[in-house]
């Protein structure tokens, strides 16, 4: 996690809480908290997404309210418009699959599922 030495409050180039207006819903229910903004904000956001990838690959349960946790923290680190995570490209991209894991994902499962064929919309978008 390089947050911090790119786009802290003492990195390259240091990034603004409301850019533009734009939803940070993490950042937004941290503020709401008292917890504030800052450096250790964007890495408690960064690692919550790692802890609930972690979770959603090799833990037992498996709820649709994972990728939507997970999309809603992208979104958020997204949206502070950082030059180092905005105008590529690709972050759209990964915040649009993001969003589409939300509606492959079951509702609830336990346990790990069979093999199952990927869906045609997942490779609609590795094509």
């Amino acid at each position: 996690v390089q947050h911090r030495a790119l786009w802290g409050s003492l990195g390259l180039i240091p990034v603004q809480h409301h850019p533009h207006g734009r939803p940070t819903p993490a950042f937004n229910l941290l503020e709401h908290l008292s917890l504030g903004y800052g450096d250790w904000q964007l890495e408690l956001v960064s690692w919550i997404g790692v802890a609930l990838s972690f979770q959603l690959i090799v833990g037992r349960v498996r709820t649709v309210l994972v990728p939507a946790a997970l999309w809603i923290l992208y979104l958020s680190i997204i949206n502070l418009e950082a030059p180092f995570t905005f105008s590529y490209g690709w972050e759209w991209e990964t915040c649009e699959v993001g969003f589409l894991m939300i509606f492959l994902s079951p509702l609830f499962s336990r346990g790990m599922a069979a093999w199952t064929p990927p869906s045609h919309l997942v490779l609609w978008l590795i094509w």
